[in-house]
């Protein structure tokens, strides 16, 4: 079915909160399999909020509207909504029950404009709020679906959740569900790969969209044909980019390769120069890690190298500090001190000084151990101080994704 996603919100409108609404429905409501024709956000305006439900009415089967459900003066998307569906509010002693016993839970006094909250649609589905004092309702008329979701994320989120999910999967039949796969490839140029799949994208049935972010490019298929369609095209892709694909997941590459370490065991330590602690960062956002990662070495300075990981000397004298020889002597250093699985060395120039002609700004040398096999790569990245040090994290977690899984799988 199609749908219509209407944010409602001062703040939202004028850039003061983030509108992360949007992209949560739009997620979750294209994984379910329906298909989304607009997004709006609009102010707290009667007129406007009226204005998008005549328009969307007659555009989509389902129209999702967040915010507005609050209990100041300026929260009206119930009440405009009512008014266009020529609906009564009547109040619900249920509901006003609740949000007074939320204030008592918490020790303080309920203002009398919270009864407002306690007034509900008539004849529509009550969404009861146990994440906040505003419920959300689901009214259906006239082969239309109308949901009404409270405006903060917390909020909203758990009533799509517990409500919203499997209604929206009881609208749509398996025949008519948009079915994704998604393949993440590096190495490779935005317009480069757009050129490969130039066949592919005048397939009417099928969509490919390219994604490109720091250090890789998403390719996405969708489709309302059969599963077995949808993994013929994947196919071809894979045919095609089978050297830089990186993931089969929509999931940021750093979590899905850190769990896959946890649930194989596979311990990996770390030794960080550039980077300064960014890579570590980000395997200790996963949870379970403390299972496969104790710790990592900062070294930073060449003092720093030379005592903590045994870099020689002569080598930083002879070669420098980003080096092929000083990343392999990181690596092997590390390697004596933690003995694990997957061993990472990171030695660059961020910049946006120290640059110079044979050592530019962005050459970053990655040293990876991955079980008995070592490789040294030089890696010329581009962009500002935090780009470079994103794109070599990225780098290190595409290339471990590479070897233990995708080398694997294909």
């Amino acid at each position: 079915m199609n749908v219509a996603i209407i944010n409602v919100g001062n703040e939202v409108v004028e850039g003061d909160v983030l509108n992360s609404n949007a992209q949560f429905l739009s997620k979750k409501i294209y994984d379910i399999g329906h298909k989304i024709l607009f997004h709006s956000i609009c102010r707290d305006n009667e007129k406007d909020i009226k204005l998008l439900l005549e328009f969307f009415s007659e555009k989509a089967d389902i129209i999702i509207i967040t915010g507005g459900l609050g209990p100041t003066k300026d929260d009206m998307t119930k009440e405009v909504f009512s008014s266009f569906m020529n609906l009564k509010l009547e109040q619900n002693h249920d509901i006003l029950n609740d949000i007074k016993e939320k204030f008592k839970k918490f020790n303080r006094d309920m203002a009398s404009n919270n009864i407002k909250q306690s007034f509900v649609i008539k004849d529509a589905k009550i969404l009861f709020n146990e994440k906040g004092t505003a419920p959300g309702f689901i009214y259906e008329k006239d082969n239309k679906s109308y949901i009404l979701l409270p405006g903060p994320p917390r909020e909203m989120k758990y009533l799509f959740n517990k409500y919203i999910d499997e209604f929206l999967n009881l609208k749509i039949s398996n025949n008519n569900k948009i079915k994704s796969q998604v393949i993440k490839v590096a190495g490779l140029g935005e317009s480069y790969i757009e050129a490969k799949i130039s066949d592919l994208v005048e397939n009417i049935n099928v969509y490919v969209a390219t994604y490109a972010s720091l250090g890789e490019v998403k390719i996405k298929i969708s489709t309302n044909k059969s599963e077995q369609f949808l993994d013929e095209i994947k196919s071809i892709l894979i045919e095609r980019f089978r050297g830089n694909i990186v993931s089969f997941s929509d999931e940021e590459t750093s979590k899905m390769v850190c769990k896959y370490l946890v649930d194989n065991s596979i311990s990996i330590s770390v030794a960080e120069s550039c980077t300064g602690g960014l890579l570590s960062s980000k395997i200790v956002e996963n949870s379970g890690v403390s299972k496969i990662f104790d710790g990592s070495f900062i070294t930073y300075s060449d003092d720093m190298k030379m005592n903590v990981l045994n870099v020689k000397k002569e080598t930083l004298k002879e070669f420098g500090a980003v080096s092929y020889e000083v990343a392999n002597e990181m690596l092997a250093g590390l390697n004596d001190k933690m003995n694990t699985d997957i061993a990472v060395s990171i030695t660059g120039i961020a910049g946006p000084n120290g640059g110079c002609v044979d050592k530019p700004v962005g050459l970053v040398y990655i040293g990876i151990k991955i079980f008995d096999n070592i490789y040294i790569i030089k890696n010329n990245f581009r962009g500002n101080r935090t780009e470079v040090r994103i794109r070599t994290c990225k780098k290190v977690f595409n290339f471990i994704s590479q070897k233990i899984i995708i080398d694997n799988f294909l």
